[in-house]
């Protein structure tokens, strides 16, 4: 079992099936087998988060269009390796269940 040390920069090797069932890694992406700890926004990032996901909604309320979302797992294919990412912020435009294969 893999544990993630919140105060540690080390990086911690995992495989994907391990990455996506294991409770401590909900906020961390996965980088070419590396666990990569996400740090926590201050109040300058969170209220800038917040901000964007408040206009995109007005917009997607008006327009009908997408789904906005936070910290959506994301996984992608780059040079053949698997990454899944969470961006603060996204607009998904398609349906999709649970983890979004591709870029938002």
């Amino acid at each position: 079992m893999y544990t993630l040390d919140m105060g540690s920069t080390a990086a911690t090797r995992v495989s994907i099936d391990e990455y996506l069932s294991n409770p401590a890694y909900e906020h961390c992406e996965y980088v070419d087998g590396e666990i990569v700890e996400l740090k926590l926004g201050k109040k300058k990032h969170s209220l800038i988060q917040s901000e964007c996901v408040y206009q995109l909604k007005q917009y997607q309320k008006q327009s009908g269009l997408g789904t906005v979302l936070t910290e959506l797992h994301c996984r992608l294919t780059i040079n053949g390796q698997t990454r899944f990412r969470l961006p603060d912020v996204c607009v998904v435009l398609r349906d999709f269940d649970g983890i979004l294969d591709g870029a938002p």
